[in-house]
């Protein structure tokens, strides 16, 4: 809290008043804003049709895809979060809350009319000092329709309803809180309490604000059927039938790539990362095998080519050619990355993979 007195106290020492954000503040924790960022971004690896496979999470039986993730990831987290923010957190910290809230709103029959989203719109634009014209044209050239904008400042106006009257409307801060914190603290002695309350009271109601969030958060986590199918259940392998591939009493998990392929890196640093802690734990025998150089990267020592069994197992699941290969236990195998290079996600579905051989 001293972080929050100092600020109020430099707020307070300050000409002119700003209008209070904390209104704005439950919206920000799940990330339920309307779009504020537009990147171009170029998908990375190849186009994935979609289908039941591509199932990453489900909110009492409303399915959140991949390819949903991934627009979603886009259009909210700037390229400045993406290091702290991962598609994983921000299904589960972002998407999920906001789905739940959606629904409670749906199940008191709250709505935004097409007005209030216009009039909603119209105060964005404003506060940004632009045009509907040339915001159009901003978002059309990211390839994103008006329409979808407006669906999203209409979910957005149905979870403020919700929070205000499920939450705001019962936060009161009375005045000898406010007093008791002004008079807690000896960063106020050289202020007036006059000068601090309102602040002070600004900070309070905040601080129960985000309390009580959490609190409704967790309580429609705890009443609702959320299923996680990322990391669980693998779902970018085409399944082999026949019987698992095994050395010396574990299953045989193999990666073929090459030194200089772009797509391979993610594939490098997800496998490797599962693969060695399978291996260390003694549970799997691990390959990860770059077809120019003959090396095994898995290992210390420098291999001076592959095994003709392996090439030949690598011509046998990619007749043409094609890296990275995953062929996994001889049960599991997919070519190419399936999410956009992102190790994150590659190596969830590595471990779920491996883990349905080894249980």
């Amino acid at each position: 809290m001293k972080l929050a007195r100092t600020q109020i106290k430099k707020k307070a020492e300050k000409s002119g008043r700003k209008k209070s954000k904390s209104t704005y503040y439950l919206a920000a924790l799940a990330v339920i804003m309307v779009i504020l960022f537009f990147y171009t971004a170029n998908y990375l690896g190849s186009k994935k049709s979609s289908s039941a496979k591509d199932v990453m999470a489900s909110i009492n039986g409303e399915e959140i895809t991949l390819s949903e993730l991934e627009e979603l990831y886009l259009a909210y987290v700037p390229d400045s979060l993406k290091g702290e923010v991962t598609k994983l957190s921000f299904l589960d910290n972002s998407i999920i809350p906001q789905r739940l809230l959606l629904q409670e709103a749906e199940k008191k029959s709250i709505t935004a009319s097409d007005e209030e989203v216009d009039e909603s719109l119209s105060e964005f634009l404003k506060a940004r000092g632009t045009t509907l014209e040339e915001f159009k044209s901003r978002i059309e050239a990211e390839r994103i329709k008006l329409n979808d904008v407006k669906e999203s400042f209409k979910e957005n106006i149905k979870i403020t309803k919700l929070t205000n009257e499920t939450i705001l409307s019962m936060i009161t801060v009375s005045d000898d809180e406010v007093r008791r914190f002004y008079d807690n603290y000896d960063e106020f002695s050289n202020v007036s309490f006059e000068v601090v309350k309102e602040k002070i009271r600004e900070q309070l109601r905040f601080d129960k604000e985000k309390r009580s969030f959490n609190i409704y958060i967790s309580q429609l986590r705890k009443d609702a059927d959320i299923q996680m199918y990322i990391g669980k259940n693998p779902i970018s392998f085409e399944v082999i039938n026949g019987e698992v591939c095994i050395q010396d009493g574990k299953p045989i998990i193999r990666v073929f790539t090459t030194s200089k392929c772009i797509d391979c890196i993610a594939a490098n640093y997800a496998f490797d990362s599962a693969a060695k802690q399978y291996s260390q734990d003694g549970k799997i025998a691990a390959y990860h095998w770059e077809l120019d150089t003959g090396n095994n990267a898995l290992t210390a020592l420098k291999e001076k080519g592959i095994p003709q069994s392996e090439v030949d197992l690598f011509k046998k699941y990619s007749p043409d050619g094609k890296a990275p290969l995953y062929l996994l236990g001889c049960r599991y195998k997919r070519i190419g990355n399936y999410y956009g290079n992102d190790p994150e996600l590659e190596e969830a579905d590595f471990r779920a993979a491996i883990n349905s051989i080894i249980e």
